[in-house]
């Protein structure tokens, strides 16, 4: 399955490889106590595998990202009427979801999700009124 990515801020198109995280940790001598107490910095950062036309791979962060093809296919010709929570964007012709941050671990998850795909965590989903005065779930 080919999916073709677009690199928002140099507009290359690449063809995507893989998704992974990039691991970082940093110690710090602290300043009390010096490396007896060494102040750590550590964390991931999301990113993914792509090449070029010439097959040179390069590692780029997933937030720069923009998938515009799978296997042929424009991106929006994936989803179908079923996401009634998705919003159209008229600007760039395509489906865009609305997203929030799983309180668990900070990824991100569609705001309609029960479950967040990332940690699992079960997610509450809150009910509003509406203007009719009657009920809805997740908005």
């Amino acid at each position: 399955m080919a999916t073709i990515v677009l690199h928002k801020p140099s507009q290359i198109k690449y063809l995507l490889l893989g998704t992974g995280y990039g691991v970082y940790r940093s110690r710090l001598p602290g300043v009390i106590g010096g490396s007896l107490f060494p102040q750590t910095d550590e964390g991931e950062i999301p990113v993914a595998a792509v090449c070029d036309r010439s097959g040179n791979m390069l590692w780029l962060l997933t937030e720069e990202l923009l998938v515009l093809e799978v296997d042929g296919k424009p991106v929006e010709t994936w989803f179908g009427p079923e996401s009634a929570q998705a919003l159209e964007s008229a600007e760039y012709g395509f489906v865009q979801l609305e997203y929030e941050l799983c309180p668990g671990c900070g990824s991100r998850v569609a705001s309609s999700a029960n479950k967040c795909p990332s940690c699992g965590l079960a997610l509450i989903v809150e009910e509003t009124d509406t203007e009719d005065g009657t009920r809805r779930d997740g908005e």
